[in-house]
């Protein structure tokens, strides 16, 4: 079972706090959900997971818009919600691609096509249209692509284009790769 979490900004969040309803069948046999009608693979999660119905046309209605790309991304950039991070996006002659780069060490870098970003987010990651709205807002405040380095933090805070405040977790995070 699960409930929907409220973020701090009062905006319905797009992951969910899981309970253990007792009946979980994930990674395991029996192949069928008693919770969730259809079919569960051995290594995979239950559609009700994944926010996959089968329903095309439902699944097309939970899929968000963006308006403005680049603010969206850049909003990613700031208020990163998964694991993976979203470092860039660029316009190319076929569509929008958002940069990500995974959590290795050291890191892998892949670009996603903003149609697959959306429906991948909007369906397995439950982001909602509001969620999205608020990222872009975020996005839209910046006047210059927010660093995801130490190396572009550096720079912009030495020109005095990026705060202390915004500087300082970067630095943390140089100083302690240093001291490994």
């Amino acid at each position: 079972t699960t409930q929907a979490i409220i973020g701090s900004d009062g905006i319905l969040q797009h992951r969910e706090k899981y309970e253990n309803c007792g009946e979980c069948v994930f990674y395991r046999k029996p192949d069928v959900c008693r919770i969730v009608e259809g079919p569960v693979a051995d290594d995979q999660v239950c559609n009700w997971i994944q926010g996959r119905t089968g329903d095309k046309e439902d699944e097309e209605k939970r899929k968000y818009t963006v308006d403005d790309v680049r603010a969206f991304v850049w909003g990613l950039m700031v208020r990163q919600p998964f694991s993976h991070k979203v470092v860039d996006v660029e316009h190319t002659t076929e569509g929008w691609l958002i940069l990500i780069e995974d959590t290795a060490d050291p890191p892998h870098y892949f670009s996603l096509s903003l149609p697959f970003y959306i429906e991948h987010t909007s369906l397995e990651h439950h982001h909602t249209q509001e969620e999205v709205d608020s990222i872009t807002r975020t996005g839209k405040e910046m006047d210059f692509k927010p660093p995801v380095n130490f190396e572009e933090a550096s720079q912009l805070y030495s020109t005095g284009e990026l705060t202390t405040e915004a500087f300082e977790p970067f630095r943390r995070a140089h100083d302690a790769e240093r001291s490994k």
